[in-house]
C-alpha cells in the first residue's frame, strides 16, 4: 500500500528503523524487544494483540544503506512474512510510504486457517488491514498525532 506523509523522508524512516517504539503508538503491539546483532541487523521478540488469541514471534529487520527496511518473520504464530518499507521523497517536505507485506495468516490460528481454507481472500483481507494499521500507525507518529 501507499501513503502519503507530510514528513521528511528521513523522520518517516527513523520512525520506522526504531522498532522498540512500535509499542508506543501501534495500539496492537503488545510488547516488543529490539537486540542489535553484531551484524547490525535487528532481532525483534514481539506480541501483538488481536481478537481470538495475541500472537507472538520473532522477527528480523534489516535497515539498507538507503534507509529501507525489510522485515523477515523468523519464528513464531507467523513463521512465514516477509515486510517491507521504502520511503520516496514525495514534494518539499512530504514523503511517499511505501509497505509491502506478506504473511501467511493460516498458521496464527485454527480459526484463521479454517477461514482462508473455506475463502482464501479473506487472507488478502487480513493482510491489507494489517498494512493499513501500520502505514496509519507510521503516519501519524511522524505527523506529531501520536
Amino acid at each position: 500500500i501507499l501513503g502519503v506523509v507530510a514528513a521528511s523522508k528521513a523522520d518517516l524512516a527513523r520512525i520506522v528503523q526504531d522498532p522498540a517504539k512500535y509499542p508506543d503508538f501501534m495500539p496492537n503491539f503488545a510488547e516488543q524487544t529490539v537486540k542489535k546483532r553484531p551484524d547490525g541487523k535487528l532481532a525483534m521478540t514481539w506480541e501483538l494483540d488481536v481478537p481470538l488469541k495475541n500472537l507472538e514471534g520473532t522477527s528480523l529487520m534489516t535497515i539498507e544503506e538507503d534507509g529501507s527496511v525489510d522485515v523477515v518473520a523468523t519464528s513464531g504464530d507467523i513463521a512465514r512474512g516477509r515486510w517491507r518499507w521504502e520511503f520516496l521523497p514525495f514534494g518539499p517536505s512530504k514523503t511517499l510510504g511505501v509497505h509491502y507485506a506478506y504473511s501467511d495468516v493460516r498458521e496464527s490460528s485454527w480459526v484463521t486457517k479454517k477461514v482462508v481454507e473455506k475463502e482464501p481472500l479473506f487472507e488478502h483481507g487480513i493482510v491489507l488491514a494489517s498494512q493499513t494499521v501500520a502505514l496509519t500507525a507510521m503516519k501519524a507518529r511522524a505527523e506529531g498525532h501520536r
